[in-house]
Parts: structure tokens; C-alpha cells; sequence
């Protein structure tokens, strides 16, 4: 079971009072613009590996990376009508870390979707 389903109800509202939505970010109101305009609508890859190791603090964080990254992947879907694997890539690594080697394993798809090679 990962934090986000350990936490209960509360702790999670309390924690996106304080740290707020990515919907109602700083982030999306500057890039809203280009996001809604199809013709500068920019290809975008997100990325993230599923295990947790290096303790509590490294558990914790990756734990809201991947949260993050899932909302982002939805707003970007619903509200600005990207569509996976056409304009917006999203990979879930089941046995991906947080490390180079890691990351280096994945980039040759990465280079494909942006540079074709």
C-alpha cells in the first residue's frame, strides 16, 4: 500500500489546502495559453518509476511525484484536450527508481517521440 492510500481523508485535504492543486497552479495559469492553442500545443513526456526504496523520506517523495504526475497527466487530458500518445507520453516504470540508470533506460523511447531517432 503506498502513503497516498495509508493517509486518511484528512491529512490529504489538510495537505492540498497547503500545497494546493497543480489545476489551480502558478504553473498552468502561465502555460494555459500555449496548452490551449492547438497549433503551438507542445508535445509533452512524463515519467516516473513505481518503486519506493531508499527509505521514508525518498518513499514519501516519489510517492507525490507519482500523484502529481497522474494529475498532471489528467488535467492536461480534460481540460486542455491533450491526448495520449499522440501529443502527450506518459510512462509508469513498474520497476523503474529513481536513479540514472533508470531514467537512461528509459530515454531512448523518449528520443524517439521528440526527435524520431
Amino acid at each position: 500500500m503506498g502513503i497516498d492510500s495509508a493517509m486518511d481523508a484528512s491529512s490529504f485535504e489538510f495537505a492540498v489546502f497547503f500545497f494546493g492543486t497543480l489545476e489551480s497552479s502558478a504553473l498552468l495559469f502561465e502555460a494555459s495559453k500555449t496548452l490551449n492553442n492547438p497549433d503551438k500545443r507542445l508535445k509533452i513526456y512524463l515519467d516516473w518509476g513505481l518503486v519506493r526504496e531508499g527509505g521514508f523520506h525518498n518513499s514519501f517523495i516519489e510517492e507525490r511525484a507519482t500523484a502529481r504526475g497522474r494529475e498532471m497527466r489528467d488535467i492536461l487530458v480534460k481540460d486542455f484536450g491533450y491526448r495520449e500518445n499522440e501529443n502527450l507520453f506518459v510512462v509508469e516504470d513498474p520497476t523503474g527508481e529513481h536513479t540514472e540508470e533508470s531514467w537512461s533506460s528509459r530515454m531512448e523511447n523518449a528520443l524517439k517521440i521528440f526527435f524520431g531517432i
